[in-house]
């Protein structure tokens, strides 16, 4: 019932009488918000794009052009590294998150060796916020990545636990 009033009123509020155009950041390759990369007019598009029905003509009639923007706009989402920031910012950027990011792989490794439900929880927090990424765009200073940030932490901090445990378990090993 909450997922059918939240598709009415979704729908409601996308055919409003506002001035954003719902398609636009798809038909203008907007990756990052506000910037368009080119005018696709080679698109098929419905007679009215500002609804839920008119997106989902868009992804099922342009599938490749939907997949090429998503996997770019998930890289810039979590890649976090832009063109206009500095190289020592995009360095710093990627020195700090990048580690993060493998250490959170490994827990996710982890956590699914031990089933823990946990891990469910957080990987799908993750992935619903990352789609929700591909349907609209990213934002200029990553504040996007903020809401899912703790959950890659949370995950990081299982994989430094299972790197430590494997370290002790093999030190354990070797002392008579």
């Amino acid at each position: 019932v909450s997922l059918g009033a939240f598709a009415l009123i979704l729908n409601y509020a996308m055919k409003g009488e506002g001035q954003f155009e719902f398609l636009k950041p798809f038909i203008e390759e907007h990756i990052i918000c506000g910037v368009p990369l080119a005018s696709n007019s080679t698109l098929d598009l419905p007679a009215d794009g500002n609804s839920i029905q008119g997106l989902f003509y868009y992804v099922s009639h342009n599938s490749l052009h939907f997949l090429k923007l998503s996997f770019q706009k998930l890289g810039a989402f979590f890649g976090l590294t832009r063109s206009y920031y500095s190289p020592l910012h995009n360095l710093a950027i990627r020195l700090f998150f990048y580690p993060v990011y493998a250490l959170a792989l490994v827990g996710l490794v982890f956590a699914r060796k031990n089933k823990n439900d946990m891990a469910i929880f957080l990987i799908s927090g993750i992935g619903l916020f990352a789609f929700s990424v591909t349907l609209t765009c990213d934002d200029w200073l990553n504040r996007f990545i903020m809401p899912v940030l703790p959950y890659i932490m949370l995950l990081a901090t299982a994989g430094i636990t299972f790197i430590i445990d494997l370290i002790e378990k093999r030190s354990n090993k070797n002392t008579p």
